[in-house]
């Protein structure tokens, strides 16, 4: 058994010495041992035929190869912040080069990788040796999103009515990252909760920490907030008259920081009167009636407490 390439062959060989002048008289001898022929104990090598004179011996051989490996290459499964620059020398255990030991880790390369997209990805390595002998092995790149500034905050905020998750940390990565499902989250659906913190990623994503009153709940995506002005609810009342039980102000919309206010029930001396309302709208910042006098004059909108 032998490699054909950048192989030494070790074998006995038998010659014919010419030198005698009586041809019947030509004794075969045999050469020294090739001192490589330990490596080769075992391995069949036949001599088809062969010639040879003073000066030089011509050798046929037959034989059958077999594979010597060479590279010892071992990587293991490595992670990667998202947009952060791959070296495959970063997941390389070993690299050797078995027959120098020569460490051949700075030559190994490796199949393209998307550090853009964030997930698991099979990257395949290879290094070849100065005899050109080569070595492939694969391994895993988990991409994970990268936190890239973070601001405190304290502000509100409406959680929309569609399924969304809660999650432990800013979701960066695919894992046991989830809270809370949409099972859990029922009860903070269209209610207003507080931000205390809010974390961008280099994948353009946000996430808000949020708190439920004193309660903390998670972190969430900004796709499931809406702001508070944004209407929840609107119920058409047709005319009802009801009476107004303390002093609040009126306004030209339902209640938003735009909001413009047209004086307050008092000013109007509506104070414990009646009055006619005609819708109720309900947003992040409560519930209010647009409201008129009885006699039909258009006051403003006015919030739920003023009247119930």
């Amino acid at each position: 058994r032998f490699n054909t390439k950048n192989a030494q062959l070790p074998f006995y060989v038998q010659y014919q010495d010419r030198t005698s002048t009586n041809a019947a008289s030509y004794t075969p001898k045999m050469s020294a041992q090739s001192s490589l022929i330990a490596q080769m104990t075992g391995s069949p090598v036949t001599f088809e035929s062969f010639s040879g004179n003073s000066d030089y011996i011509n050798a046929q051989i037959q034989g059958y190869t077999e594979s010597i490996k060479t590279i010892n290459l071992k990587v293991k499964n490595i992670t990667l912040n998202y947009g952060a620059t791959f070296k495959p020398s970063a997941a390389v255990v070993t690299a050797t080069d078995t027959m120098t030991n020569k460490n051949m880790t700075s030559s190994v390369k490796a199949t393209a990788l998307n550090t853009k997209k964030v997930g698991t990805q099979t990257v395949t390595y290879s290094v070849v040796d100065p005899r050109g002998h080569k070595s492939t092995v694969t391994g895993k790149v988990t991409v994970k999103d990268a936190v890239v500034s973070t601001t405190k905050m304290n502000t509100k905020k409406v959680v929309k009515n569609k399924t969304i998750s809660i999650y432990k940390n800013p979701y960066l990565t695919y894992g046991n990252n989830l809270l809370a499902g949409t099972t859990k989250t029922k009860n903070i659906k269209l209610k207003v909760i507080t931000i205390k913190e809010r974390k961008k990623t280099a994948k353009k994503r946000t996430y808000y920490l949020i708190y439920n009153g004193s309660k903390k709940i998670g972190w969430i995506a900004d796709s499931a907030l809406q702001d508070r002005s944004v209407t929840i609810k609107k119920t058409n009342i047709k005319n009802k008259t009801v009476m107004t039980k303390k002093n609040y102000t009126l306004y030209d919309r339902a209640y938003t920081t735009k909001a413009k206010k047209r004086g307050t029930l008092s000013s109007k001396k509506l104070l414990k009167k009646n009055v006619r309302i005609v819708y109720k709208t309900k947003n992040g910042y409560g519930t209010y009636y647009k409201v008129y006098t009885v006699k039909g004059k258009y006051l403003g909108w006015v919030n739920y407490s003023a009247i119930y």
